[in-house]
This record gives C-alpha cells, structure tokens and sequence, in this order.
C-alpha cells in the first residue's frame, strides 16, 4: 500500500515556507526462519511494530495453551517476555521479544575468536552466572505454580 503526505516546514524568523509531498510505502515484512526445536518452528517476524521471534507449535495439546498463558504472566528481566498467544490454523503461536545477538554458543564462540573480550573474565563469568541464577530463582519461586526449567 502507498500513502500520501503533506510535510509542512515554517521558519518564522525568515518567513520561508517549504511542502514537500512524501509518499510512504507500507510493505508486508518479510518473515524469516530462524531455527527449531523440539515442539515447533521458530520465525522472525514484523508484528505490530515490533520485530518479534514467533514460536509455531503444530498439532498442539491443551496444555500447550495452559504454557503460552503462563508463559504471559512471567516478568524478568533476565527472562524473554511472551508478548502474546494465538491460534494460527492448526498451530499455536506464541510471540515473544526477539533477542537479536544470536544464540548464546554463538555469542562465546564470537567471542572467543576476539583477543580484546572480556566475556571470559572472571567478573564477567560470575555477572551471568548471577543472571542465570536470578532468572531461575525467579521460575522456581513463582506462585501459585512453580516452573522448572527443562532444557
């Protein structure tokens, strides 16, 4: 779709008035595979602004639908937020914030390739070791259901 627009600029203190006429293209998002696991596919996707991974889970159960809903409430800042769930044909999606440095092997592996990187520095090591902790003491203590981290 094409949008037309008027820009108006006014620079009052010498009276200059400039309309620029701007067309905006709207353009459906590409949607890109970004890997899967053992319940679904993973997409890159374009999603009401906002770039999001959206999890594609086929053939779901019940209990899939009880996760995604559970997965909603979860607020960590340490945890990737569930922005929402739906039913998509026969596959439950859930769309989550899309984490945009890759996977965390390929983090490390990166990083060790880089002479300068400081990942592998005792006060890094013990600062993620304290986030992984933090987030998992947080699953651990919820309530009214605690969550135990599978994989």
């Amino acid at each position: 779709q094409a949008y037309n627009c008027l820009i108006h600029f006014y620079k009052r203190k010498s009276c200059v008035l400039a309309s620029i006429e701007v067309t905006l293209l709207i353009m459906a998002s590409p949607i890109t595979f970004l890997g899967e696991g053992s319940f679904g596919k993973v997409y890159k996707e374009f999603r009401g602004g906002v770039i999001c991974a959206v999890k594609k889970i086929p053939n779901y159960r019940r209990d899939g639908l009880k996760e995604a809903t559970l997965l909603m409430k979860l607020d960590n800042e340490y945890i990737i937020k569930c922005l929402s769930h739906h039913i998509e044909g026969r596959n439950l999606c859930t769309v989550m914030e899309y984490a945009d440095r890759g996977t965390l092997k390929e983090f490390i592996v990166q990083q060790a390739q880089n002479p300068a990187a400081t990942v592998f520095k005792e006060y890094s090591v013990w600062r993620a070791m304290d986030h992984l902790a933090t987030a998992l003491g947080y699953l651990h203590t919820l309530r009214p259901e605690h969550i135990l981290h599978r994989d």
